[in-house]
């Protein structure tokens, strides 16, 4: 494209000496064509950008939905996990130590007896 206005502007320069406010002209108007290809270009792929724009957010959206269903589950987990370790504790479960967990079982009963 420079090399085409460079002939157009070699060609106007041989014929006029007032050539150069010529090709300004034609210069213009060849970015203002360049420009409204650009436009419609643009224009045209508006609709595509926003449908892309719609899936990514979605995709966003059902990612930190999954997220949240993890740490949900993972609280969930460690409560579960807190309630399984606090039960031997409280003499539910039969311990893997034996007399162990019966004789902190017993001292918990003394302890908090005159609170029942």
């Amino acid at each position: 494209m420079k090399k085409l206005l460079q002939r157009i502007a070699k060609a106007f320069a041989m014929k006029d000496p007032r050539s150069e406010s010529k090709f300004k002209l034609h210069e213009a108007r060849f970015t203002l064509v360049e420009h409204k290809c650009a436009l419609e270009f643009y224009r045209s792929s508006v609709p595509m950008l926003e449908a892309r724009i719609a899936r990514l957010q979605s995709e966003i959206e059902a990612d930190e939905a999954l997220e949240q269903a993890k740490g949900d589950s993972k609280r969930i987990a460690h409560a579960a996990k807190g309630a399984r370790n606090a039960a031997p504790a409280l003499g539910r479960q039969p311990s893997a130590f034996g007399g162990i967990e019966q004789h902190r079982t017993a001292d918990f009963e003394r302890t908090f007896a005159h609170a029942r």
